[in-house]
């Protein structure tokens, strides 16, 4: 199971033989992703937004009142449209894959309520706020809590209000150890049951 929540639910129901694993985007080498943006254009951008869910005008206001409280060019801010987030003078665009993952290699942070661009931020070593779902989505931040467990990244998971100083996030997160740990992991389970199958 991906998240350690999962892992101790069905360990509550008696199934006993479950252990928590990576996503499968951080069991490859960083150098997989690289040969994919290599034709990309690496453009600089001070934030890339990436928020899940559909338009919320709220969040829309918080994310920018944000962002241009913190001294962030709008106008040189990448807002990958998924479904219709949209922010307010922002570049809002769709992107490939490839240019989704250049976007957050070259991002000066990266702000989003998604896992994955968590799970790139650390691959590529890039600062990075994640805004808490609430309510009834409040589960949806099982996956992150999981993945930052135990590192002192955790402070980064953050609820959206008025009042947010970037300038906490700024710093580079130490996420070396975070992925080699969680690939290494990975990659010794699934030669272990490899070896199990060829056995056989």
């Amino acid at each position: 199971m991906r998240e350690k929540h999962d892992v101790d639910y069905l360990k509550s129901l008696g199934i006993e033989d479950t252990v928590q694993m990576p996503d499968p985007t951080m069991i490859v080498d960083r150098k997989v992703y690289d040969e994919l943006i290599s034709h990309e254009s690496h453009k600089k951008y001070p934030a890339v937004i990436y928020m899940l869910g559909g338009k919320d005008r709220g969040r829309e206001r918080l994310v920018t009142k944000m962002l241009t409280d913190n001294g962030i060019n709008l106008k040189e801010t990448l807002n990958i449209k998924l479904q219709s987030f949209h922010c307010t003078g922002a570049k809002n665009k769709i992107t490939t894959v490839a240019q989704w993952v250049d976007a957050i290699a070259n991002a000066g942070i990266v702000v989003t309520n998604s896992f994955h661009a968590v799970v790139f931020s650390l691959i590529y070593g890039k600062p990075f706020v994640y805004i808490k779902f609430s309510g009834n989505k409040a589960r949806n931040n099982n996956r992150v809590e999981s993945l930052l467990e135990g590192t002192d990244e955790q402070y980064r998971m953050i609820d959206l209000s008025d009042d947010i100083d970037l300038s906490t996030y700024m710093q580079t997160p130490r996420s070396d150890d975070i992925i080699n740990g969680f690939r290494k992991k990975g990659m010794d389970f699934l030669r272990l049951k490899l070896q199990g199958t060829t056995t056989k």
